[in-house]
C-alpha cells in the first residue's frame, strides 16, 4: 500500500492471527435444501472500518461486489474495495469493507487485537 493510501486510512490496519470466516463467493439464493458455496478465507488483519483477507481467486469476484461471510454461527455482509493476486498461487488478497456485521461476528474480529493506548501527550480530552 502506498502512503498516500495509509494517510487516508480511517484506522490503523491491526494483525489478526487464527481467524477464518467462510464467505459466500456466489451469494445469491439457492433452494434451501442445498448449502451455499461459502469458502475459506483468513483474517489477515482489521481496521475500524474493513479488513483485508487471504482467500482463493474467484472469477465472480469484482471490486464493488458485496458478499455475505459468517463465521461461529454469524453474519455479516462486505463490500469488495481490492483486489491483489499473489503471485504464482490461486490466491489473492481481498481488501473488504464492513456493511453491516452481526455484533458477535464483530466481536471476533475485534477480539484478539492488541490494546492500544494513547500516550498521555496526545491527550485532547477526559
Amino acid at each position: 500500500m502506498s502512503i498516500l493510501n495509509r494517510q487516508r486510512r480511517i484506522g490503523e490496519r491491526l494483525g489478526v492471527q487464527g481467524l477464518v470466516v467462510g464467505w459466500n463467493t456466489r451469494d445469491r439464493r439457492i433452494p434451501r435444501w442445498r448449502h451455499r458455496p461459502f469458502v475459506e478465507a483468513d483474517v489477515i488483519d482489521v481496521s475500524v472500518s474493513g479488513a483485508q483477507l487471504l482467500a482463493p481467486i474467484t472469477s465472480g469476484i469484482a471490486v464493488g461486489t458485496e458478499l455475505t461471510i459468517a463465521a461461529g454461527g454469524s453474519i455479516g455482509r462486505v463490500r469488495v474495495r481490492r483486489i491483489v493476486p499473489m503471485s504464482q498461487q490461486p490466491l489473492a488478497c481481498y481488501g473488504v469493507e464492513f456493511v453491516e456485521l452481526d455484533p458477535a461476528l464483530e466481536g471476533m474480529l475485534f477480539a484478539n487485537l492488541p490494546t492500544i493506548g494513547t500516550p498521555e501527550a496526545e491527550v485532547v480530552w477526559r
